[in-house]
Order: C-alpha cells, then structure tokens, then sequence
C-alpha cells in the first residue's frame, strides 16, 4: 500500500479522536471504575475520593493536550509545519504532561503505584520538549535562510555580475520561477530568475553546466553570472 503524508496525518488525528472518546468514557464512568478498584484491592474509601480527584486533574490536562495534538496536526495538515504556533502547541503539550506527572507524584502520598505514570509523564515531556526545540531551531534557520535570500536578491539588483567556479544551483519550492543560486566558497545565497539562470548556463558553459550531482540534483554552475559578493 503506498502510505501517503494525507493517509498518516488521518491515521493521527483518528487516534486522538479515539482517546478522547476513551477519555470521555473515563470521565463519565470515573465513579464506577473507582468504587470497583477499591473493592477489588480493599482500600478505604478515602482512597477513592482521593483518587477520583487524582483522575479528574489528570483528565483535565489530558484534554488539553489531545485539543492542542488536534490543532497541531490541523497545522500540518495545512502545510503550516515551521510555524511559531507550533512551537507553542508543542510547549502546551509537554507543560500538560508535566502537570499530569506532577499530580500523579502527589497521588504516590496514598497509592504507590501512580509512581510510573508520573515517571512516564515526565518522560513524555521530556521528548515533546525536545521535539519543541528542534522546531524553534529549524524555524529560526528558515528565517535565516530566507533572509539571506531576499538580502541576496537585493543586492544582486544594484551589483554587476561576476563568473564562479564555486555556484551551484538549487529550486526555489515557494516560487518555481526562480532559483536559488549557492557559493560554496562564500556560503552566500542568492535568488534569481529560472529564466535568467538557465540562458546564462547555456550561453557561458555549455560544458562547464553539465556537471551533475547525482546525490542532491544540485547544478554546478561554474560559468553562470552572478553578483560580486557571491563570486569567487
């Protein structure tokens, strides 16, 4: 079966659909499931006061959590991946799992067992918070990179154009007409037009462009044009 990113994200958001039933049915039975636990293991039924209030805070968080989970894949869904609101979901969902392990370390005072969800809480928020930071990280260099770009294109507009040994030619996903073109020795970046690229390679080097990078698709553009700066 060829598993697509629209088949994953719907297999996603049907599994928090899925636990937010499951927390809905827990939230309704909570009564029921806890006066039969309490029998089971005969427990005073201080206990289980004790710990109805425990799985209620905890389905407070939880909810939460599968309603910032939704929006985030909603978000991707979108195509709206490298977003700051992602980041954000993001630290909603680790400071939930934080809360839960919390109450649920509270709750070890009067049953011992609620020590592993605490630890498995804090160790989901531990990933999300790492997963968070890999977000803001790549969102920071996207920024980065589009600010060379268009700070690339500005300069290009004022500067005369310069043969490199050193460029290389890559596509432009947000814009097909043009292309972005990278000086390996500089590390400058620059954007330029398909159109402008492609006769400046065919008219300069017609043998010098037909180097291929067989591993990225990447252009060697030696002969082409390009601005002062980004020449080499």
């Amino acid at each position: 079966m060829n598993w697509s990113k629209d088949r994953s994200i719907a297999l996603s958001r049907g599994c928090v659909v899925l636990f937010m039933i499951l927390l809905a049915a827990l939230d309704i039975g909570c009564y029921w499931a806890v006066r039969w636990f309490i029998g089971l293991r005969f427990m005073p039924w201080q206990s289980g006061v004790l710990m109805m209030v425990t799985i209620y805070l905890c389905s407070g968080f939880g909810w939460v959590l599968l309603v910032r989970l939704w929006q985030l894949l909603d978000n991707i869904r979108l195509q709206l991946v490298f977003d700051l609101r992602n980041v954000k979901l993001l630290r909603q969902v680790s400071w939930c799992c934080v809360g839960a392990g919390a109450v649920c370390l509270v709750s070890c005072l009067y049953y011992l067992p609620f020590i592993a969800v605490a630890i498995a809480a804090g160790f989901m928020a531990l990933l999300v918070r790492i997963v968070n930071n890999i977000f803001q990280q790549a969102i920071d260099m996207k920024a980065e990179l589009e600010f060379m770009i268009w700070e690339g294109e500005a300069i290009m507009n004022d500067l005369n154009y310069k043969e490199s040994s050193y460029n290389f030619e890559f596509p432009y996903e947000d814009d097909e007409s043009k292309r972005i073109l990278y000086n390996s020795r500089t590390n400058a970046l620059a954007l330029i037009d398909k159109e402008n690229c492609e006769t400046l390679c065919a008219a300069n080097c017609e043998t010098l462009c037909a180097a291929n990078c067989s591993l990225c698709g990447a252009r060697s553009c030696v002969g082409k044009m390009v601005p002062e700066p980004y020449g080499g």
